[in-house]
């Protein structure tokens, strides 16, 4: 905890594996629950610390400690968190107003931080399609890698690692 400092800002990374040691360290203490583990991160993401530190937030993932980031600023850094979301269990959300925090933390906590289904693809078998590609999603520029060598029409459209559900 030492190493967090203020004056301007933050140590997203430090305090990331403060609440990574003490999750670890109830696990151990707890070995027979069967429980969803994560840490919650109120942040703007300015500091460029923690989208450097993928291997870290995986290794957590691996520990079943999953991360969520509620990017709570006008200066809210999205694309620092795209460097996660394949990260199983990774979420995040945008908190402009008081009402966002109130919505994601209080009033849809359930669909925010519980995935409904992990490792989910989605396939086309046909043999009636001679190509794919998918719009409208961030991973659409993945699927022509997924597609690569297709043989028996089997078409991947889109891999998701965590998969949570919606309100609507």
């Amino acid at each position: 905890m030492d190493k967090i400092t203020c004056g301007g800002g933050t140590t997203i990374i430090d305090g990331f594996n403060k609440s990574n040691d003490l999750l670890k360290n109830w696990i151990q203490a707890h070995p027979g629950d069967i429980c969803e583990n994560r840490v919650v991160m109120l942040t703007d993401v300015c500091d460029e610390g923690l989208s450097q530190q993928r291997a870290v937030v995986a290794d957590a993932a691996a520990h079943k400690i999953h991360t969520s980031i509620i990017g709570i600023s006008t200066n809210f850094q999205s694309q620092a968190c795209e460097v996660f979301k394949d990260i199983k269990g990774f979420n995040y959300f945008c908190a402009v107003h008081q009402e966002d925090i109130q919505k994601y933390v209080f009033d849809t906590f359930d669909f925010g931080f519980f995935p409904s289904a992990g490792n989910v693809c989605l396939e086309l078998e046909s043999k009636d399609v001679a190509g794919v590609e998918v719009f409208g999603t961030p991973d659409s520029y993945k699927v022509q890698g997924y597609n690569k060598n297709v043989q028996n029409s089997n078409w991947t459209i889109s891999k998701i690692e965590s998969c949570f559900p919606s309100e609507i």
